[in-house]
């Protein structure tokens, strides 16, 4: 980028809109003439080189303007626009400012602090990111904000596997299964409350971080897991996030509680919570389903059985043929991807 952007001058963007990385050094408050809301951003990208853009307080973004964290990047994507609300110098003979349209926090801005390089698998990152994203409630996205603060266990949450030889068994399988886990809930838990709904899609989406105690980047156990069960360590993990949380959501917090300690330990058959039904099934689901996946891997798809030789009691999966209308044309030899 020249300059970034010339400095930010509003001449430079004519009617292009602009999108990269840059990181935010400062916001101020400011009242528009007409009582609108607005901040001033001070951006800079990685030159040093700095400038200030205005994003409007009523502007639909995907996160809250008081979750910007001066000292972290974001994706911001800019403007020119015009009846500029901070005062422009005499010099100047365009009456235009720069707009910020659209900010999206990157991994560090949601704590993830840590350097794609070091990922076996950089797009599960992205897709953690996204996911938070998502989330409609606030105080359940600053609560997995402060969880993947911790720089360390976010990177053992993105490159340790499930599993030494189950299900997810490879590197970067905690949090592709741990994501597909949260995902299931949300389509289980369509028309549900929305809030119980998240509440159960967050738990899915931690409900194995004690394996980031447990397990080591092969998925054999650490001196920890030697002893204590992943799920032991779950709400111990969580205990600092769930402390703020209680200040600001006190139900929230026992209901994460209950339903990450309801999945990890005897519940009754009809809980408090029905969605812990849903987490339940959906981290069963989850692992059986990359489990078959695996035992057939290879296969002819004229087998419809298979067996996959794993610690415990095999894991034997049945395929069912497809009906007649759907059946492949394939070759009856060829194996299955």
């Amino acid at each position: 980028m020249v300059a970034l952007i010339e400095r930010l001058a509003p001449q430079s963007l004519g009617d292009m809109r602009i999108s990269a990385r840059f990181r935010l050094m400062d916001r101020i408050h400011r009242t528009h003439r007409d009582g609108r809301s607005f901040h001033i951003l001070q951006i800079g990208n990685d030159t040093g080189l700095q400038g200030r853009a205005v994003l409007w307080s009523d502007a639909v973004m995907p996160m809250e303007v008081s979750s910007l964290i001066p000292g972290h990047d974001y994706e911001i994507t800019l403007r020119q626009a015009f009846d500029p609300p901070v005062e422009q110098s005499s010099s100047e003979r365009q009456r235009a400012y720069i707009e910020v349209v659209d900010i999206v926090p990157t991994l560090q801005a949601y704590g993830l602090s840590v350097d794609d390089n070091a990922l076996p698998r950089p797009e599960l990152a992205d897709r953690l990111r996204f996911w938070m994203d998502a989330c409609p409630v606030p105080e359940l996205e600053d609560f997995m904000m402060q969880v993947f603060r911790d720089t360390a266990l976010a990177l053992a949450f993105l490159t340790r596997p499930a599993s030494a030889r189950h299900h997810h068994a490879w590197p970067g399988g905690l949090a592709e299964h741990s994501l597909d886990v949260s995902t299931r809930i949300e389509t289980m838990l369509a028309h549900d409350d929305e809030q119980e709904r998240w509440l159960a899609a967050v738990a899915g989406l931690l409900h194995d971080i004690g394996k980031t105690r447990t397990h080591q980047d092969d998925g054999r156990y650490t001196a920890t897991g030697h002893v204590l069960a992943h799920g032991q360590l779950t709400l111990e993990i969580l205990a600092p996030a769930l402390r703020s949380l209680d200040r600001r959501w006190p139900d929230g917090a026992n209901a994460l509680r209950y339903l990450l300690a309801g999945l990890s330990g005897a519940s009754a058959t009809r809980p408090l919570l029905p969605s812990l039904m849903a987490l339940q099934a959906a981290d069963r689901l989850s692992a059986a389903e990359d489990t078959r996946r695996q035992a057939f891997k290879g296969r002819p798809d004229w087998q419809h059985f298979a067996k996959l030789e794993t610690p415990g009691p095999p894991s034997r999966f049945w395929m069912p043929k497809a009906p007649p209308s759907a059946r492949s044309s394939r070759a009856l030899s060829a194996p299955r991807s």
